[in-house]
């Protein structure tokens, strides 16, 4: 049976989606086909005529369909006639190949009745697995809005090749299509590989130590604290089959090397598909060298349909279309249009930028201006490659098209790194008063009139792409062309000042979204500062360079978003290095930066580096008497001592802090304190002090609308009202702070409220319930880097463990529970002990000592992955009323 359009839809046709009408690959794919079928005892192989004829119509008339005369000339009854007709010759095999081709033509897929008759019932219908994969994604492949034209060849070699090589490299020049050729390739493949597809895209990184990263990231992999990342990786990777895509690996070459080196050294099912402008020099390594697409030979009349059989001719085509939707090639342009091709080397970049001036030029006219350009460059650069040349040409064609202002905006725009918006392209590109290096240097200076209309210009004319992101505009160019917009740039002699003008925005955002990030924007905030984060590396990279104080300040007004997002090791890098680079640096400025690091050391479990840091930005503060960093910093220390069980001094800290927050009418830092103070009361006892003060602090976060603290603060609330009973309490309170975490994208606390719900729900006897709630918290938790949360959840499923009988893995995790305490320096919570007692009680009264003995040290010896994945393994407990208490 014909798979419905639903349920085919993920596999086939992004293109379908968009509404795309693709005559040309419709019509060479059929022609590919029924030239390769044998269906007849002559032995003779199908013609257009043999196809006519089986389809009701004359040869004629059947050519002109496929030749597209109007959208409208082939039908879908058409289409349905020849498709039925390859399945007859046996030249389509499988349900999917004839429902992709219907969608090249916008036709709907056969009713289920008809597959089930001949000749349709004979194609092979997709299995199940292929289904389910297709259903469930598998892959971050992104969605192309473009038909892909041509490259049949190259795609069924690339696909022989990757089945005798683990290490592929699609080399050659830039704008030559090895990104799409390589997501082609990659969606092609989504059956081959179990664990799927994975794309990497290293462009808009200028930092190799940040690869590695960027790969994690896209597998949606985060670090483990005190773990280097590359391990992780590799213990992701080795029980999976995947292919892992590495896109634009040249401007990173070494970092690119020492990844696939170190991945498939250890990771046999793991296949690389990497995209360069030259080889990575692997040993092992296939370098594929894509060509160009195939171009007519100069000086040869051609007719209509023979031109259509080059790839470089129905390219342009088809972009010609999307531009000028009446643009159609006839006898008149034929000639021309080949001319283009072969002067355009048949280079897909070129080619999609010239045929974008169809609306605007006659291809006569692009013709002319091609043959002019590509002479002066050829002449100007001898030694540059061919396609070099030729790819340089169209871009400087395209870019001689501009008007100044154009071209002005063009060049600046290549400071931008990952994107931009036009607020931040206004503010950074446009001169409203000439400059004294402007009135030297005779550089035209835009108004920001000038960048409105220039982006919708440099959008119209291909140079530009826009995007909608999160329900605003954002604007991006393709690699090549951003690479040639900052040649231009250097060559202007103003990229310094541009670059500086860049690093000053984004120090300006990081530097007004600080104190967004603790009020009731903070949501919209981190957002934004994700979106603008690689902008934001730029910046850093360039003040380091040029302004380290200046940088100093970056880093630290950053800190807090790096930390709420969970880029703590990159951030905490960050600071290290302008710490270092700044020297002594300015008082405030190292203040802050010594804070932010000093609290991501201490999320990495590096406690007595996190207390030490602390105590230096404190002894600055003092000096500036500055006090709200000085309360702030009492606060972190506080913490600090509190997790290194030094509770009264703990507390101390925290009533200094508070008491300097309300001094400053500072409403904000006085819940923070209090919310903190409220867990050393509870600890020591005084629980109804405890209460009084998170009531105080949770009604100043609803006052402030300080989402991420109330969550904190509900969370304390909910774990309180559980060991006394009321369970109704608890339930409310954790559900509001799982439904803040979330929102706000906070893992960790997500993660946190999961567990305490499954603390609810065991106690309540539901250990089914709490297995799962358990089982989610602690997957949530492995893709954050924070580790000190991971020994609770290994004795919570300890817990569940011991009551469903499973005593030896109970202690195992127990063991790594406190292994993993001992290792990050902290010990057991006095809250956290009665659970923890009663689950070795319980455990040793069912097994001897010797077995507890070898269970606990076998425990001990996991690692934290090897013992979340024990976790995960402990059976789901058939009875929810088993009871956690017996």
């Amino acid at each position: 049976m014909f798979l419905l359009c639903d349920t085919i839809e993920p596999y086939i046709i992004p293109e379908r989606q968009a509404g795309m009408y693709d005559l040309d690959t419709f019509r060479q794919r059929v022609q590919a086909l029924y030239r390769a079928a044998d269906p007849f005892a002559d032995g003779h192989r199908p013609t257009q005529d043999d196809l006519a004829r089986e389809v009701g119509l004359s040869r004629a008339e059947l050519s002109k369909r496929l030749s597209g005369g109007g959208r409208g000339a082939l039908s879908c009854a058409n289409a349905q006639a020849i498709v039925r007709t390859l399945a007859k010759w046996e030249a389509l095999q499988t349900q999917a190949t004839a429902i992709e081709l219907l969608a090249l033509v916008n036709c709907p897929p056969f009713k289920p009745e008809e597959g089930q008759s001949p000749p349709l019932h004979r194609l092979v219908p997709l299995s199940p697995a292929t289904q389910a994969r297709l259903e469930r994604g598998g892959n971050n492949l992104p969605l192309q809005f473009t038909s892909f034209v041509g490259r049949e060849q190259e795609l069924a070699e690339l696909r022989q090749l990757l089945n005798s090589t683990r290490l592929l490299t699609i080399t050659g020049a830039g704008g030559m299509g090895k990104t799409r050729l390589a997501t082609e390739l990659a969606f092609s493949l989504l059956d081959d590989y179990a664990d799927g597809c994975w794309l990497v895209s290293l462009a808009p990184l200028n930092d190799g130590s940040l690869v590695i990263k960027a790969t994690a990231q896209a597998l949606g992999i985060r670090e483990e604290s005190g773990r280097p990342l590359l391990d992780t990786l590799n213990d992701y990777l080795r029980p999976r089959k995947l292919l892992l895509v590495l896109d634009n690996c040249e401007h990173l070459l070494s970092a690119c090397v020492e990844l696939s080196k170190a991945l498939l050294s250890v990771c046999p099912g793991l296949h690389v598909l990497a995209t360069s402008r030259e080889p990575l020099g692997i040993a092992g390594e296939t370098d594929w060298r894509l060509p160009a697409l195939d171009w007519p030979p100069p000086n040869q009349q051609l007719s209509l349909a023979a031109a259509q059989e080059y790839a470089a001719v129905r390219l342009f085509m088809a972009r010609s279309r999307a531009a000028q939707p009446r643009f159609a090639l006839n006898t008149k342009n034929v000639a021309t249009v080949a001319q283009i091709c072969q002067q355009l080397d048949g280079i897909p970049l070129a080619i999609e930028l010239a045929a974008a001036l169809v609306k605007a030029l006659s291809v006569e006219q692009i013709a002319r201006r091609l043959d002019d350009r590509f002479r002066l460059l050829r002449s100007s650069d001898p030694t540059a490659p061919t396609r070099q040349q030729t790819l340089r040409a169209s871009l400087e064609w395209s870019y001689d098209l501009l008007t100044e202002a154009e071209r002005t905006l063009f060049r600046r725009l290549a400071v931008f790194a990952g994107g931009w918006n036009l607020e931040a392209a206004e503010v950074i590109c446009a001169y409203p008063e000439p400059s004294e290096h402007n009135l030297q240097s005779e550089i035209y200076n835009l108004q920001s009139n000038d960048v409105l209309a220039g982006h919708v210009q440099l959008v119209n004319k291909s140079l530009v792409q826009m995007n909608e992101q999160d329900g605003a505009l954002r604007y991006t160019m393709l690699e090549t062309v951003l690479q040639f917009a900052a040649e231009r740039l250097v060559n202007s002699g103003e990229e310094e000042e541009l670059r500086q003008r860049h690093a000053s925005l984004y120090l300006a955002l990081a530097e007004q979204a600080e104190p967004e990030l603790r009020g009731a924007q903070q949501v919209a905030w981190l957002a934004r500062l994700e979106c603008e984060h690689d902008n934001i590396r730029a910046a850093l990279g360039q003040l380091m360079n040029h302004e380290p104080e200046a940088a100093l300040r970056l880093a630290g007004a950053q800190w807090q978003f790096w930390m709420l997002r969970g880029h703590i090791s990159e951030g905490r890098r960050w600071l290290e290095a302008a710490l270092a680079q700044s020297g002594v640096g300015a008082p405030i400025a190292r203040a802050k930066a010594l804070h932010g690091a000093a609290v991501m050391t201490f999320e990495q479990g590096d406690i007595a580096t996190a207390r030490a840091l602390h105590e230096a930005n404190l002894a600055i503060l003092r000096e500036l008497q500055d006090e709200r960093g000085i309360a702030e910093t009492l606060f972190d220390l506080g913490l600090v001592l509190f997790y290194q069980d030094d509770y009264q001094a703990s507390g101390s800290r925290f009533e200094q802090s508070i008491a300097l927050e309300r001094k400053l009418g500072d409403r904000w830092g006085t819940a923070m304190g209090l919310s903190r103070l409220s867990t050393v009361a509870y600890v020591l006892g005084d629980h109804a002090a405890a209460s009084v003060y998170v009531e105080e602090s949770m009604a100043i976060a609803r006052e402030l609308g300080e989402k991420s603290l109330l969550a904190q603060l509900l969370m304390f609330k909910g774990e309180r009202a559980r060991p006394e009973g009321d369970y109704a309490t608890a339930q409310a309170a954790l559900e509001e702070c799982l439904t803040i975490s979330r929102a706000l994208g906070d893992k960790v606390w997500t993660a946190a409220a999961l567990a305490a719900l499954g603390r609810v729900a065991r106690d309540r006897g539901d250990c089914r319930t709490a297995h799962n709630l358990f089982s989610e918290a602690i997957r949530i938790q492995q893709e954050t880097e924070e580790k000190v949360w991971v020994a609770p959840y290994l004795d919570d499923i300890a817990s569940l463990a011991v009551a469903h009988g499973q005593i030896r893995q109970a202690v195992r995790l127990l063991g790594a529970g406190t292994a993993l305490r001992e290792a990050l320096g902290t010990q057991r919570k006095p809250f956290e002990r009665d659970g923890y007692e009663r689950s070795v009680a319980a455990a040793r009264a069912q097994l001897r000592d010797a077995e507890f003995e070898a269970a606990w040290a076998e425990g001990r010896r996991m690692s934290v992955e090897q013992a979340i994945d024990d976790a995960l393994s402990v059976p789901v407990p058939s009875d929810t009323t088993v009871s956690y208490q017996q």
